[in-house]
């Protein structure tokens, strides 16, 4: 059962593709991001850190019909020991990829518990296993959003929500391709059991899975996409 898909991070990376993806797939889609967008179908700017803003924007999508379906892809990634990053900069990956997550689902929940839905976060391999480079304030933003996201699947099960989780390993993305080096780039490249970088429509077809009645009783699970 296709209908509206609500894709936060749309702009760009893994949020990008499954934008694409779901369109392909008989989706309605709706992107959120902070950037402007080369695709303005369907699109509106929010900060997901903002709670006024996620609910307003959420109030307003709903007017197009039920949303059906969630994607929170709105992250970001920090490299850095923690006793080197500032604070604002652990608050900002802390705000952005959990409390960001938190609130998109927040305000998706009180619609979807009356009429059912499905929910696809974002975490990362960095919540499973020790990273390949110093990133603690990122990796415990992950860990959160895998343990928030199997919380909320028991809470909102009964009610027909399904809220499952994807961790990805190394994807080719600017998210990843903007803050690391060349020789960082081939470090993950080599210590992957595929011997490369996943890419964001790969990403994206598990998440149109996940979404879809093939997943009809996949709920609370956290699938790692190309794993090391």
């Amino acid at each position: 059962m296709n209908g509206i898909c609500l894709v936060t991070g749309a702009a760009s990376g893994i949020g990008a593709a499954t934008m694409r993806k779901l369109r392909e797939t008989g989706w309605t889609v709706i992107g959120w991001d902070i950037m402007e967008p080369d695709d303005g179908n369907n699109w509106v700017i929010v900060d997901v850190r903002d709670a006024a803003q996620v609910q307003a924007a959420w109030n307003e999508a709903v007017k197009a019909g039920a949303i059906t379906g969630l994607v929170c892809a709105a992250g970001i990634f920090a490299i850095g020991r923690l006793h080197e990053m500032g604070l604002h900069e652990v608050h900002r990956v802390l705000d952005v990829n959990l409390v960001g997550t938190m609130l998109v689902c927040r305000a998706a929940v009180e619609t979807m518990r009356h009429a059912g839905g499905r929910i696809v976060t974002i975490a990362s391999l960095a919540a499973l296993r020790a990273p390949k480079v110093p990133c603690s304030a990122y990796a415990a933003s992950k860990g959160g959003i895998l343990a928030f996201s199997r919380a909320l699947a028991v809470e909102y099960g009964a009610a027909g929500v399904r809220v499952n989780c994807i961790a990805p390993g190394p994807i080719e993305t600017p998210l990843l391709t903007d803050v690391t080096t060349a020789e960082q780039l081939a470090m993950y490249s080599q210590g992957s059991s595929l011997g490369r970088l996943g890419s964001p429509a790969e990403v994206a077809s598990t998440i149109e899975w996940l979404l879809s009645d093939s997943a009809s009783l996949i709920n609370g699970a956290t699938v790692e996409v190309a794993s090391t």
